[in-house]
């Protein structure tokens, strides 16, 4: 995406021409080619109101006893609008009759992937970094489904959501991925009121490329929260956090 008006510093500071002066940032009206852009990856969208996109992997099936859930907050609040929201799907999974686990990867001591391939010889080969990845790969593969949460830092996922992610590189081989079939639901939160200058399109993307092959199911719901608990003032974002826990965990959503 183009720095709109906002790399003019930045430019300026290298020595370049700034070549998009008078761009605006996008406005909501033109989050419709985000909709667009989602169809070329399999997306399909309720409406750029809705705040919600959830991809169509193909798989038609119905299951029965999705009654573990795992979710994973990767802010380092624990008051903040991602504890907060997936509190409120966590409830809402409950009164399905789920067993759910919320954890905070902040508490968690998670190494980088130091990229040697070691784990990829099969879905069962363990990753050999003696971390706490060890106990929560035993829950990611032992959940029906599983949530992530992240707010935005310095336009895109925090690190500790970042470090999860690739560490999930030791669940996969040539033989398949320990997390296939699973559904997954992910919740962005943000400062700004767009999702493309405030970084989160771009975290979007990378957890929708991420888990798109291996999910049965998938949803994104995200939303504007810039003050601490100010999710608590929005009606249908709570509402949609509610709905992603409840749907998670149904039989068929």
């Amino acid at each position: 995406m183009p720095y709109h008006r906002l790399g003019t510093a930045k430019y300026a500071g290298v020595g370049r021409p700034y070549r998009l002066h008078g761009l605006e940032p996008v406005e909501h009206r033109e989050l419709a080619l985000f909709v667009e852009l989602g169809k070329d990856y399999a997306w399909t969208c309720e409406s750029t109101a809705a705040r919600s996109c959830a991809p169509d992997t193909g798989v038609q099936r119905r299951r029965s006893g999705m009654n573990n859930l795992l979710i994973l907050v990767g802010s380092p609040r624990k008051q903040g609008n991602s504890a907060l929201l997936t509190k409120t799907a966590e409830h809402a999974a409950r009164q399905g009759g789920a067993s759910v686990e919320r954890i905070f990867l902040h508490d968690l001591a998670i190494s980088p992937c130091d990229g040697c391939g070691l784990c990829r010889k099969s879905v069962d080969s363990p990753c050999v970094l003696d971390d706490d990845m060890t106990t929560l790969y035993v829950r990611l593969r032992a959940a029906d489904a599983i949530l992530i949460a992240t707010p935005i830092y310095s336009y895109n996922m925090t690190a500790q959501t970042k470090l999860l992610l690739d560490r999930l590189y030791a669940l996969g081989s040539a033989e398949g991925n320990a997390l296939s079939g699973k559904r997954f639901g992910f919740v962005v939160v943000y400062g700004g009121a767009n999702p493309f200058t405030s970084g989160a399109a771009t975290a979007m993307r990378c957890l929708h490329d991420t888990f798109a092959r291996k999910a049965s199911w998938m949803r994104i719901v995200h939303g504007t929260a810039a003050e601490p608990r100010a999710a608590a003032k929005d009606p249908e974002l709570m509402a949609a956090a509610a709905q992603l826990g409840a749907d998670l965990v149904a039989d068929s959503a």
